[in-house]
């Protein structure tokens, strides 16, 4: 077994077919997802994408890009820093993973590896692999999803009969000030892709993304990344838009694609100014009730899991973080550095806690005064 680096995207679209084999059912872990986010957010001096052969056969591919941190240079997963949806390595075999995280590992440069699959193998064989040096695991953002491989009806039966209640009300309301409702489901063409976009922006721009400075009409390189990767979804037949209508006005839409029997959710929006009908609501409901219709086996929300999320009973997706930092100058020093930061924030938010705590015995007079009356402003 040999393990190479590629640093140039014209090298990854040579091993396409190869690297999607290995893709685990995931349309986030294919060829096009990478390449599409090296494209739009890196420079090609900071690829650093391992890849083990076993006979000449790609066998592994540890998706890397080192990147500027607060802390110093970091080994990421290639996109996870811009995108945060789950990523990961991909393996034909532990053989080939082991390999790929000695290979990692030997380059030096400490390794920040964002929402991994709880259950994939480099969760243990990458702080196995790094026996001399420091790894810390922690938990990192879950998302949601909803299987859907049965009927609408036996499902939408297990939901809450009171938001069952108030989606139907919310319907009613809707139609009474607006006349009709409807949502329509396109399979946009790659020529269509930029129109796409725009009505997106357009919609997004009412909210308080675009209040934060945030929203996709803002960011012109994740524009540029949607339009490459949607672009590419396109031409496989894959990508699904959703959009919601109130009357003849456009209030919701959805972006997303169908891969692997399976509706990925990746971007969703609604007009701020019929934010009061919950329009992102309704669209997402009919979009839930299309999956089933088309017989796809789940509905994966993607992003980071919501409490509004929840209503619609799914299951969860785990993840971990991994840091690791390996037994080289470059990696003692990156960890001294995090850990006496991570021990400053912690003594400094215990102090922030104490202050607090104290202001708030003095405000309800716990100090053995009578409460002191706070005024709302």
């Amino acid at each position: 077994m040999s393990v190479s680096l590629v640093r140039s995207v014209a090298t990854l679209q040579t091993i396409r077919e190869e690297w999607d084999a290995l893709a685990a059912g995931s349309p986030l872990l294919e060829n096009d997802w990478f390449v599409c986010a090296a494209e739009a957010f890196y420079e090609e001096c900071q690829l650093r994408v391992a890849v083990a052969r076993t006979d000449g056969t790609v066998s592994g591919i540890a998706p890397l890009a080192q990147e500027s941190t607060a802390s110093g240079s970091r080994l990421t997963l290639l996109g996870t820093s811009r995108l945060f949806e789950p990523s990961g390595w991909l393996s034909a075999h532990p053989g080939a993973t082991r390999e790929l995280a000695d290979h990692a590992l030997r380059l030096g440069v400490p390794l920040l590896l964002n929402r991994v699959p709880v259950d994939s193998d480099i969760c243990e064989i990458l702080p196995a692999a790094n026996r001399l040096g420091l790894s810390i695991a922690r938990q990192s953002d879950s998302c949601l999803a909803i299987d859907t491989s049965g009927t609408w009806e036996g499902y939408s039966g297990r939901l809450s009969r009171h938001f069952l209640s108030t989606l139907a009300k919310l319907r009613r309301r809707t139609e009474r000030a607006f006349g009709e409702v409807r949502v329509v489901h396109a399979a946009p063409s790659s020529h269509e892709v930029g129109d796409v976009l725009d009505d997106y922006a357009d919609l997004e721009s009412t909210g308080w993304k675009a209040r934060e400075g945030s929203a996709l009409g803002q960011q012109h390189k994740l524009r540029a990344f949607f339009l490459r990767y949607l672009g590419r979804a396109a031409a496989r037949g894959r990508l699904r838009v959703a959009t919601l209508f109130l009357g003849s006005e456009r209030a919701a839409m959805e972006v997303a694609i169908d891969a692997f029997n399976r509706r990925w959710q990746l971007k969703t929006t609604y007009h701020d100014a019929v934010a009061r009908f919950s329009p992102g609501v309704q669209l997402m409901n009919a979009s839930i009730r299309d999956s089933f219709d088309r017989g796809l086996a789940s509905y994966e929300f993607l992003g980071v899991a919501e409490p509004w999320e929840e209503r619609w009973h799914p299951e969860v997706r785990r993840f971990q973080k991994l840091l690791l930092y390996p037994p080289s100058v470059r990696g003692l020093v990156a960890a001294a550095r995090d850990l006496t930061g991570f021990a400053w924030r912690r003594s400094q938010s215990g102090v922030d806690s104490l202050r607090l705590n104290s202001r708030a015995a003095v405000a309800t007079g716990s100090s053995g005064g009578a409460p002191v009356q706070r005024t709302s402003r």
